[in-house]
């Protein structure tokens, strides 16, 4: 005692002697005079010295310096506890004698004030590089006195731009109206390291100079131009001190280097983000890659290469994201009327021309440039409405669809001007017109030279596109008015023959005859309109000529008699408005074919390529890849435009498929007619096929009708095929990345009848067949008034299955209509875009929710009459049974349909539920009991109890009687009561009880008839609950729902979608029950339990998180007038608020990356935050359970970050009893550089898989996305397929198997890209073998040893093995053997197994051996097989003779009945053994040593059947025992225990040991390891030696198929034992029945089997007339059930 004292007495002195030393050595930097400067204390009225920032004035040089470390503190004009009045400063007083402020170095904030009414103040020198100046932090209220009122503030340049001190926010002045008694100062700046600035410049100027620029290469130029270009960007100030010594000189070096660079004149690099640009820093650079030029109103752009992405400025700095507005030429916008971009530009990106509304013309010189998605935007409109952009026609035909952005505008308003009316000019025709300039103004005298010339020209037009053809004849024109095509023709006719011409006595109308295809072309080349005149029979013009095709130019308005006579067969296109005399083609036979007709054929060219219907859009990072919806769209409006002759063409002509064009035109667009359209229909679209057109999915489709509740408004009806079953699907929701998929390409969304069709919605029918709506499934329908679900069973509506945001109208709200066994997602009806404008969002509270099955029951006609009957009127006995009847009809309903009826009013007065009750208490159907109520049933066997408060026993002895209540046999329970014992001991034939949540049992034996009775509820924690109840009293409980909430980031999203394509295909009953998920997903990745942290610049970050959101849910449930800045308002609130839900279980996944912020700050404990978190959800759901989903517990590469962190945190919640621990894990891991890892159990495979994966990076990339996480799909395999192994055995006590009854991680192999109908469709992405040998070990791994690194090897076998093993194991015979054969028949050995993937990628076939080459997955491996035996070529049989042989044997013999036998044959053998031996072994093995099933035939004789191999057969014999049991030798076996011969039995084998030298512990349990190992003994394996105890016996147990070798440390259950020696057995075919014991079905399903063979052989008797088959087999067990196995195995 005395040493502790005298201890603690020296750390006393000890810190006394230190805390002078420690406030010495604050002060000691500071110089001599300097005094702390006086701060505020905390406390009204007090101030004290601040230890780290000091002052000090020189009165001789008049200056105040401020020294130290931290901040100047903001002053105020009135004190308060942590701010002084500015007065209060220390040297205020002193303030009019001080002409100089020096701030030292270490100063790193000046606050408000701090520099006040100093009239004197000359100058201001700040030494820091990072001092922030804060809004007036020199206030010159009392103006400046000095003769010259020059202020000069020195300062680094990173201050002054830090700062932006030419704003002078950091400066206060007098104010206008006191400049007259305080002036301003002049402020000049001065810049403190402007020469160290300067030799960064001087540095290049050195070395490069003018009169040697031929040795400048690409990187000097480009040093030079970013040198000059860097020193632009320097503030005036700078630049003005260094402008003869630095800026001329680099001036000149930049200009030789522009000229070298090759760029033109005044050409200057664009701005471009540099790394690290977020959108608010300086971080432009200059490009010396891409150039602009402004010259005069028009705007070049030059480089090579594509143009560097812009965005929005809100969009950051991704993808190098500048910002539009940072676009170098943007301030100079209102000046450009023409843009030039030059040839070497290859592609124009997002925002590269914005807002440019003065711009007329826009030139693209590349033929090859790619116009990309709102390339050119115009949101500010154009002023001159219009807009020309020149190209190429390849350019042209391969621009985005949408490359330019419109506005929407039809007039200028709110500073916008309209979008422009957008042309086309093709530069193939500009440039043709320049090439041939000096033709056009030729006439009709030509030179040889000019002929040539013409001639040149003409053929060159010929050959040119019909587009450019059409854009030279009719729409670019000479300034004489004529086109230049017409000119062109004009010219040529001059020069030939008969080729071309002018057509016979008409004036300026020319023809051209192309002799191959046998066209006339009639072209006018004047003015106006031209006339063809008539002719004469004897006076047809061309008659020589043959002619087939006849085209007419607009611009001839008639044709005369027989100006097409006498020509045969021919096809005349002529427009509509040219007049045809009605005999101008006598003697021809004619097929007019309008020219708007083939115009309309000739510009759709695509369209008739379609197969069917196409999404609107269809891009990869925002480029549109599918121009069909714009060619259908145009198509279709010009449609609507034609003249009805055109129409009657088109229904008649026929494309290419076979179809007419206008057939082409309803199949493209699902609709029944174009000009009165009534009915739209098509599929449910799952992709697209090469020509961009929808695919579907299977069994659903949709029709849109047209109803009369608008000018132009439909019905949507969604029905299924054939009376099938199918949900609508979820769809996407991207705007950069778009598929057939996503919400806004569904037909009924946007179409190419319509912009927005899903505006012109107002009513919605979804048919019997569709089970669900999937996630944005019924997506902005804001006019729709009524949805009418048609299934009687319900639906399933997915989270945001209808999304509102910004959608419909505050004047009504949709109706939608369902069965109330319908399951909704707690946040159904939510907007996605949460968070955005207020008046924009809405939610399920926006919906009237109506349930059809209480809508049947108000409206069946059969109880009309009840609602307003009287109660004497309900005592008649037809009356009667009408109640009778609607009761049993009401008691059928569910809770929420029940719930509808006890609201809506039936006769105005009462509700139908009341209504109903108060004539059943009439007929004596129903009572009230103090506070409860209750109704019988019609048939007298149900009971249904409602109200407040408790049953107890005194209603027994009340009107509660044994006569009224002892027939019941279905106890409903409608409301949360409390069930006391006694209340219902007269309900003797009672056999189930459905209750609501919350209904609780206090006391003992509440329920009678306990064996027999069924229990259907929810999941309740508590302990007065009646799950609790029921399993404490070992009654049978089954929960009705499983309602599942799961809080986490985007991988929540990930692992519930994938759980939730899992439970589709679990068995349906799992208890009865249906299980629901909904989400809370939070934005962020890095969404911690904590919300605040410190980020690597020491600032402290707001981080929203799960704890906070729900911290804040608990405090607005307890007072609803809190609010917060965190997400309380959103998902947290609507899925935790109690009044709103109640969750039976809540899992919150998090990972402990997200509380450390960065290596170097752990101040946050991450266990701390996950208890205060579970605690709030406690409070807010105290019957939950709640799970903790560990995920990507740390980040970091070493393994002692995993075993420091992440196992720590998990063996801290893990402990029991502790407040806020979860009630169960789901282990999470990292996946770091060394190990991938399973969501579940940590997996360490880089090295364990590399026999799975080839070199192919590609491949390899399937299962890796990078070197720091997993692929994308492969994680939400492992995050699904764990936390649904854990969350399900856990939930329901049991093995989770599927609908097709396969186990629930050999259902994981499934491929679901497979296009086999019996292979499930509904689990995304690739599933390789790999994967799924990944997936099963890791859920395995994590249920197994979830705080353990785990080899793969020790859970997953390499699958490409086990195709090896199998192709080497089979048997190749009787064949011919040469690479093909070989390849056919290992094919169907493959085949027939359950790798039905696997192929044979190669043979190398020798003599009777071949090496095959097997692949299976992405993973490859070589076989070695041989022929056993090569077919006859003369005949006979095709099995060979093997011989048959004994190997010998000591204490016994064995013979056959047969030495030699073929295949097929059966082989008899005899067993002698010698006195006193007995059989203990007959093992029968082929030439490779695999084992022959041998059977036993009666005593002493066992037959087998011959193989194709010889056989070799070997016999062990044993001594006989004597049978007399003796003394055991253990302390705690009696010699009359039960279980004392099976001890004696077991030890005496060497099955079993004792515990010690002197115990057996028969009442001890047996773990699944002790069994593997003595079977493993029983097989006369070795089991000694391995890296456990158990090792070799589980290696041998999961080998032989007798367990999968999981939990070995696990205590063993009856069932368990069992099934291992039912498997030993070789699962022996099952004739035994369990209908003897009264718990049969509580066997689980894998065990039913073994169970029936170990009643039906002795092996298991059971206890007291139960099996007990999950109880844990004690040793004693153990032993005696082996005794019964091995003796009757004999």
């Amino acid at each position: 005692m005395k040493k502790r004292l005298l201890s603690a007495i020296l750390s006393l002195c000890m810190l006394l002697t230190m805390a002078p030393t420690v406030a010495f050595a604050a002060k000691k930097d500071r110089p001599e005079g300097a005094t702390g400067i006086t701060v505020a204390s905390g406390e009204e009225g007090t101030t004290k010295t601040s230890d780290s920032v000091w002052y000090k004035i020189d009165t001789d040089t008049k200056t105040l310096t401020i020294g130290g470390k931290g901040e100047i503190p903001d002053y105020a004009y009135t004190s308060n506890a942590t701010q002084l009045d500015f007065r209060q400063a220390a040297w205020y007083d002193q303030r009019n004698e001080i002409e100089h402020v020096v701030i030292e170095d270490g100063i790193t904030r000046i606050g408000y004030l701090a520099i006040t009414n100093m009239q004197h103040l000359k100058s201001i020198e700040i030494k820091g590089s990072n001092v922030m100046l804060t809004d007036g932090a020199v206030n010159n209220y009392d103006g400046n006195k000095n003769d010259d009122k020059t202020l000069t503030i020195t300062v680094p340049l990173s201050v002054y731009q830090q700062n932006q001190m030419e704003n002078k926010k950091w400066f206060t002045s007098s104010g206008e109206n006191r400049q007259n008694v305080a002036p301003d100062p002049t402020i000049k700046f001065a810049i403190s390291d402007a020469e160290k600035i300067a030799s960064k410049y001087k540095e290049v100027l050195n070395s490069y100079k003018t009169d040697n620029p031929d040795s400048w290469d690409k990187a000097t130029i480009s040093k030079i131009t970013t040198a000059y270009e860097e020193y632009e960007t320097l503030p005036e100030v700078v630049k003005s001190a260094l402008q003869g010594s630095v800026g001329d000189p680099l001036k000149a070096l930049y200009d030789v280097a522009i000229q070298k660079r090759g760029w033109p004149d005044g050409a200057k690099g664009i701005n471009i983000a540099l790394k690290g640009f977020n959108g608010e820093n300086k971080k432009i650079g200059i490009s010396d890659t891409f150039w602009y030029l402004l010259n005069g109103s028009t705007l070049k752009l030059g480089g090579k290469g594509d143009f560097p992405y812009t965005g929005y400025d809100s969009s950051s700095a991704t993808n190098g994201n500048l910002g539009f507005t940072r676009a170098s030429w943007y301030n100079d916008r209102a000046s450009i009327t023409t843009v030039e971009v030059a040839k070497d530009v290859t592609a124009l990106d997002y925002l590269n021309l914005t807002n440019l509304y003065k711009c007329d013309d826009i030139y693209l010189r590349n033929p090859d440039i790619t116009l990309k998605d709102g390339a050119v935007c115009g949101y500010a409109g154009d002023e001159n409405r219009k807009l020309t952009l020149h190209m190429y026609k390849k350019a042209y035909d391969k621009k985005s669809s949408t490359w330019y952005i419109t506005n929407g505008k039809t007039e200028a308003a709110n500073g916008q001007d309209p979008d422009p009316t957008i042309s086309y000019s093709f530069l193939e025709a500009e440039d043709f017109e320049t090439k041939y300039a000096d033709l056009w103004s030729l006439s009709v005298s030509l030179t040889e030279e000019q002929k040539e010339k013409i001639k040149a020209a003409y053929d060159e037009y010929q050959t040119m596109d019909t587009v450019i053809r059409n854009q030279l004849m009719n729409t670019d024109m000479l300034s004489n008015g004529q086109t230049y095509g017409a000119k062109l023709l004009e010219l040529y006719s001059l020069t030939t023959d008969g080729t071309v011409g002018k057509f016979p006595s008409t004036n300026n109308i020319y023809y051209s005859y192309n002799k191959e295809t046998q066209t006339l072309t009639l072209t006018y080349t004047g003015n106006g309109t031209g006339t063809i005149p008539d002719y004469t029979e004897d006076n047809v013009p061309l008659a020589n000529v043959s002619i087939k095709n006849v085209v007419v130019s607009g611009n001839i308005s008639h044709i005369g008699a027989y100006a097409l006579a006498n020509h045969g067969d021919i096809t005349v296109y002529a427009p509509l408005n040219t007049t045809l005399d009605a005999n101008y083609a006598k003697g021809s036979t004619v097929n007019l074919i309008y020219s708007e007709t083939q115009n309309f054929i000739d510009t759709y060219a695509q369209v008739w390529t379609l197969t069917g219907m196409v999404p609107a859009r269809i891009t990869v990072n925002g480029v549109d890849k599918n121009t069909a919806f714009t060619a259908v769209k145009n198509a279709v409006a010009a449609y609507k435009n034609l003249d009805s002759k055109v129409k009657t063409q088109l229904e008649k002509m026929k494309a290419s498929n076979g179809s007419t064009y206008y057939q082409q035109l309803l199949k493209v667009t699902g609709a029944n007619d174009l000009d009165n359209m009534t009915v739209i229909s098509g599929g449910i679209p799952n992709g697209v096929d090469e020509n961009g057109c929808f695919t579907y999915m299977d069994g659903i489709h949709w029709t849109l009708t047209k109803n009369n509740e608008g000018a132009d408004t439909w019905t949507i009806r969604f029905d299924t095929d054939n009376g099938a079953k199918a949900a609508l699907p979820d769809f996407g929701n991207s705007t950069s990345n778009t598929t057939a998929t996503d919400f806004r390409n569904q037909p009924w969304y946007n179409n190419c009848l319509g912009d927005d069709f899903h505006n012109k919605i107002t009513k919605t029918y979804l048919g019997k067949g569709i089970t669900g709506i999937g996630k944005l499934g019924l997506t902005h329908f804001r006019y729709c008034t009524d949805f009418y679900f048609e299934n009687p069973e319900g639906v399933d509506l997915a989270g945001y299955a209808f999304d509102y945001w910004g959608c419909f109208p505050t004047t009504f709200k949709p109706n939608v209509y369902l069965n109330s066994k319908s399951t909704l997602a707690v946040n159904w009806a939510d907007d996605l875009n949460q968070g955005g404008d207020v008046d924009k969002n809405h939610t399920t509270a926006d919906l009237n929710l109506i349930y059809t099955d209480a809508l049947a029951f108000e409206q069946d006609t059969t109880f009309t009459s009840l609602w307003t009957m009287s109660e004497a009127d309900a005592k008649t006995e037809a009356n009667t049974t009408v109640i009778k009847n609607a009761m049993d009809t009401y008691g059928a309903l569910t809770e929420k349909a029940k719930a509808q009826l006890k609201k809506d009013k039936c006769n105005g007065t009462d509700t139908y539920a009341d209504k109903l009750l108060a004539l059943a208490k009439a007929i004596g159907q129903a009572g009230q009991v103090g506070d409860i109520q209750y109704t019988i049933s019609g048939d007298g066997k149900t009971l249904t109890v409602s109200g407040s408060g408790s049953l107890n026993a005194e209603m027994a002895e009340s009107e509660w009687t044994a006569a009224k209540v002892s027939g019941i046999e279905n106890l409903v329970i409608e409301t949360p009561i409390t069930v006391n014992a006694g209340a219902l001991k007269n309900m003797t034939a009672l056999k189930n009880v459905n209750a609501v949540r919350g209904v609780k049992a206090a006391g003992e034996n509440v329920f009678p008839n306990k064996k027999n009775l069924v229990i259907y509820g929810y999941a309740d924690v508590q302990n007065d609950s009646l799950e609790s109840y029921a399993k404490a009293n070992n009654i049978k409980f089954h929960l009705k729902e499983l309602n599942i909430l799961c809080i986490g980031n985007s991988h929540t999203e990930d692992y519930t979608t994938y759980m939730q394509s899992i439970l589709n295909d679990v068995n349906a009953d799992l208890n009865g029950t249906k299980v629901t998920f909904s989400r809370i997903v939070h934005g962020s990745r890095k969404i911690g339990l904590t919300q605040r942290y410190t980020g690597s610049n020491g600032n402290e970050v707001t981080n929203y998180s799960h704890e906070s959101c729900i911290k804040d849910v608990v405090d607005k449930v307890k007072d609803p007038s809190k609010t917060s800045s965190n997400d309380v308002e959103g998902d947290y609130f609507k899925s935790l608020n109690p009044k709103d839900n109640t969750w039976d279980l809540i899992i919150i996944q998090d990972y402990r990356e997200s509380c450390v912020g960065e290596e170097t700050n752990r101040d946050y404990v991450f266990i701390n935050h996950l208890r205060s978190a579970i605690q709030d959800l406690r409070t807010l759901q105290p019957t939950a359970q709640v799970a903790w989903f560990m995920d990507w517990l740390d980040t970091y590469d070493k393994d002692t970050s995993y075993e420091n962190y992440s196992l720590n945190n998990y063996k801290l919640a893990s402990e029991k009893n502790v407040a806020g621990n979860p009630d169960f894990i789901v282990a999470g891991a990292t996946f770091n550089r060394t190990a991938l890892t399973s969501y579940l159990g940590s997996v360490n495979n880089l090295e364990d898989t590399k026999p799975l994966h080839t070199s192919d990076t590609t491949k390899v990339s399937q299962l890796w996305r990078d070197g720091t996480h997993m692929s994308y799909e492969t994680g939400r395999y492992l995050a699904g397929a764990s936390v649904a192994a854990k969350v399900l055995t856990d939930v329901f006590s049991k093995e989770i198997t599927f609908k097709d009854g396969t186990d629930f991680y050999s259902a994981l192999s499934y491929n679901p890209n497979s296009k086999d109908t019996s292979v499930r469709q509904d689990w995304p992405g690739e599933f390789t073998p790999e994967i799924a040998e990944i997936v099963k070990a890791s859920a395995k791994a994590a249920i197994d040893n979830p705080t353990q690194i785990t080899k793969l090897s020790d859970y997953a076998a390499d699958p490409i093995l086990k195709v090896k093993d199998l192709v080497e194991k089979s048997t190749f015979s009787n064949m011919d053997w040469n690479n093909a054969t070989i390849k056919t028949a290992i094919g169907k050995v493959l085949s027939q197994s359950q790798y039905k993937g696997a192929t044979v990628a190669s043979v190398n076939a020798a003599e009777n051996t071949a090496t095959v080459t097997l692949r299976y997955g992405y993973s490859e491996a070589k076989a070695e097989i041989k022929l056993t035996h090569k077919s006859n070529s003369s005949g006979g049989s095709s099995s060979t003779t093997n011989t048959v042989s004994a190997s010998t044997a000591s204490n016994g013999k064995v013979t056959m009945d047969k030495t030699t036998a073929k295949k097929g044959n059966t082989v008899t053998v005899t067993v002698t053994p010698n006195a006193g031996y007995q059989l203990e072994k007959l093992t029968v093995t082929d030439a490779k040593g695999n084992t022959i099933a041998v059977a036993k035939k009666g005593d002493n004789q066992y037959t087998f059947t011959m193989p194709d191999s010889k056989v070799t057969i070997t016999p062990t014999f044993s001594k006989i025992e004597n049978t007399k049991p003796s003394k055991t030798g253990f302390n705690d076996v009696a010699s009359s225990a039960w279980y004392a011969d099976a001890v004696q039995y077991v030890t005496d084998k060497g099955l079993m040991n004792g515990t010690d030298d002197n115990q057996f512990s028969p009442n001890a349990s047996t773990t699944r390891g002790m069994l593997m190992t003595v079977l493993a003994r029983y097989a006369g394996e070795d089991t000694t030696g391995g890296a456990t105890w158990y090792e070799k016996g589980m290696n041998w147990a999961k080998a032989k198929g007798v367990s999968d070798g999981t939990n070995p440390n696990a205590d063993i259950t009856r069932e368990q034992l069992v099934t291992m020696l039912y498997r030993y057995a070789g699962t022996p075919a099952v004739n035994g029945s369990l209908s003897d014991f009264s718990d049969a079905a509580s066997v689980s399903s894998y065990a039913v089997n073994a169970m029936q063979w170990a009643v039906a052989n002795g092996i298991v008797n059971g206890s007291n007339g139960k099996l007990n088959p999950q109880n844990n087999a004690t040793r004693a067990q153990v032993a005696a059930i082996l005794m019964r196995f091995c003796e009757m195995s004999k």
